[in-house]
């Protein structure tokens, strides 16, 4: 199990900050196919779903760091990213490599 993670959190973030934060993680460091979140953002509880399972931050991190090569898979978005008090959401699309 890996270490708790120990980065001091971003809060009181409004809507407008934390999708910026969102963007630029996906468009910029494509954390879809590198596990590369801004952490500070995200709850140590949070989640992520896709279409097989939802997933623990760690446990989502690490297995998408082990799954694609980051530096040779695109991940662009389709729309706005949609982000209220609840959740963050967006739709994508991606060319990945295993």
């Amino acid at each position: 199990a890996m270490a708790a993670d120990t980065t001091t959190k971003l809060t009181n973030l409004s809507n407008a900050q934390l999708k910026d934060i969102i963007t630029k993680d996906v468009l910029e460091k494509s954390f879809l196919a590198t596990g590369q979140v801004t952490r500070a953002v995200y709850d140590e509880g949070a989640t992520f779903t896709d279409e097989i399972d939802t997933y623990t931050l760690d446990k989502w991190i690490v297995g998408t760091q082990k799954l694609f090569v980051g530096d040779k898979s695109r991940v662009s978005l389709v729309g706005d990213i949609d982000v209220d008090e609840k959740r963050v959401e967006f739709r994508f699309d991606e060319d990945l490599m295993f």
